[in-house]
């Protein structure tokens, strides 16, 4: 039986993540994913000929560090567009907010929506202090409670940003920004939840980029990468099921083969771990296991549809170039569409079509409005992304891309549950390492990069990276 240091379950970009940055310690890694195609929700579909992101359909929480450190240049795979992310009014067709890449230009977009300059001034200043000072949380592997995250923040970016990350955004943020402009900063249904919420999805500063030839080429470059540095890769051998003895981890069973291991860092749903356990799922505890049969049974955040079209879309936002990330404010519904295929190094010229994913919360709206709203005229084909298929598909029975919600108080030191949020669990030699993890849910490696790196730690080897807050 092949015998390793550590077995990562799971192929999605957090589990690549984990994978490559043990093999770059000299650690011996297996990495087994169930589904034949790597990835997990941020890898590609082919349909009438076109490969499109399926799920994760933009890039933009990836630390440009961490991707040093792994030995990849985000920008042979993206497209960043200035703006990067448009608001628009689907009744009145008219511009809401531009997201300006440039510090100044966003300053005056918000004194064109009415701020005045102090408070313009301020917003763009807490979101610099944020994107300066975040990293000492995100890249926690024992991350701060939400009054210690605070305190850092407030020693480094100052007072203002303590609390608009530790009060809940209607009494802070909230109350300075427009009640029509509350969408910039937060989603809706968490404008109760502490500025946390609001800010953790925008440690990127409001920069999202295009993928305009999809996933592919980075998965497949982490994945060369990975094996260049030793991790043997075994895909589409169907679910791994880690063994247990005595409580502490013996290895992976997956496919016929075991794979002999004294640590494991699981990167699938942690809604899926009981099943991956299987009969050693008791030892999770009857409290936890209840709290992750109680999400499992909660319904998927948005909507998501990815349309195929041989007719070339046209964005509600008309400023020339190629179109930014376009969220869309409706009656009733709001969801962000993004065109892959606009952009002159996508796929379109090769099928004849091209993709435009939505994603949002539609609220019974008709089809058509929707897609008449995004620009869409004929229609070849529809692929609904319901929690259905992320259940079955992407063995994700909760149905939520970020795997478990991000609100409810689900944040720093108790993702995804009090006592776990270090990344170790009640199995010795059990470690998570996904979008259930801290610090949450996109693209970002990070709950990869820091279950590799508390590993590491308790292993006896001193991280190499320069981004690990011990």
């Amino acid at each position: 039986m092949p015998r390793y240091d550590v077995v990562v379950v799971g192929g999605g970009h957090n589990g690549l993540v984990a994978a490559l940055t043990l093999a770059l310690h000299g650690i011996r890694v297996a990495l087994v994913e169930a589904r034949d195609q790597l990835g997990g929700l941020s890898s590609d579909g082919l349909s009438l000929g076109v490969r499109y992101p399926r799920v994760a359909y933009a890039l933009g929480l990836f630390p440009e560090d961490l991707a040093r450190f792994l030995g990849i240049d985000l920008k042979n795979y993206t497209v960043l567009t200035d703006p990067s992310w448009v608001v628009v009014d689907s009744l009145s067709g008219e511009t809401v907010f531009r997201w300006w890449l440039s510090r100044d230009a966003l300053r005056r977009e918000f004194v064109e929506k009415g701020l005045p300059e102090s408070e313009a001034g301020m917003f763009v200043g807490l979101l610099e202090s944020w994107r300066r000072c975040s990293g000492e949380i995100i890249f926690s592997i024992r991350p701060p409670s939400l009054e210690e995250a605070s305190e850092r923040l407030r020693r480094c970016g100052g007072e203002q940003l303590a609390s608009a990350f530790y009060e809940r955004f209607d009494k802070t943020l909230g109350r300075l920004l427009p009640r029509e402009l509350w969408g910039l900063l937060t989603y809706p249904g968490y404008e109760s939840e502490p500025g946390a919420t609001s800010l953790l999805h925008l440690w990127n500063g409001g920069v999202w980029m295009q993928l305009p030839r999809g996933w592919a080429p980075l998965l497949l470059d982490l994945e060369e990468k990975a094996r260049e540095h030793g991790v043997d890769v075994f895909r589409g051998l169907g679910p791994a099921v880690i063994r247990v003895k005595a409580g502490r981890v013996q290895g992976v069973e997956v496919g016929g083969k075991v794979l002999e291991a004294g640590r494991v860092v699981y990167s699938g749903s942690i809604v899926a771990l009981p099943n991956a356990l299987g009969d050693s799922r008791d030892v999770l505890g009857r409290e936890v296991l209840s709290e992750l049969d109680k999400i499992s049974k909660t319904s998927i955040i948005a909507d998501r549809v990815n349309v195929l079209t041989s007719c070339r879309p046209e964005p509600p936002y008309r400023a020339g170039g190629r179109p930014p990330l376009v969220e869309v404010w409706g009656r009733g519904y709001w969801f962000e569409a993004a065109y892959p295929t606009l952009h002159p190094e996508g796929l379109d010229e090769l099928s004849g079509r091209h993709v435009v994913a939505l994603t949002g919360l539609f609220d019974g709206a008709e089809a058509q409005e929707i897609l008449s709203r995004a620009g869409v005229g004929c229609v070849d084909k529809v692929e609904s992304i319901d929690r259905h298929v992320l259940a079955m598909e992407f063995l994700n029975p909760s149905g939520n891309p970020n795997h478990i919600p991000l609100n409810g108080g689900r944040i720093l030191d108790k993702r995804p549950f009090e006592g776990w949020s270090d990344y170790t669990t009640p199995i010795s030699g059990l470690y998570h390492g996904s979008a259930s993890s801290h610090p949450g849910g996109q693209v970002s490696g990070v709950p990869g990069h820091n279950a590799a790196v508390r590993l590491l730690v308790d292993a006896g080897v001193k991280p190499r990276s320069p981004l690990a807050r011990l």
